[in-house]
């Protein structure tokens, strides 16, 4: 679609969530883990940092995950 006068189409993609984030997981086999998200992989997976593993990164879906 266009954007107010832009001159060529504008495409807004809504990503629940940023990086720095604070997360809680809940579902799956880590419900009950916080971290930080760390980077968005498009609208399939979040990257998240889990600082009670140490330094772990794990990827989880944003629906497995709320902002805390």
């Amino acid at each position: 679609g266009r954007l107010c006068n832009a001159d060529s189409p504008v495409d807004i993609i809504s990503t629940p969530f940023r990086a720095g984030d604070r997360i809680r997981i809940v579902r799956g086999s880590l419900k009950g883990f916080e971290g930080e998200v760390t980077r968005q992989l498009g609208e399939t997976y979040v990257l998240i940092r889990l600082s009670i593993l140490g330094v772990a990164i794990t990827r989880v879906t944003p629906q497995d995950i709320e902002l805390i």
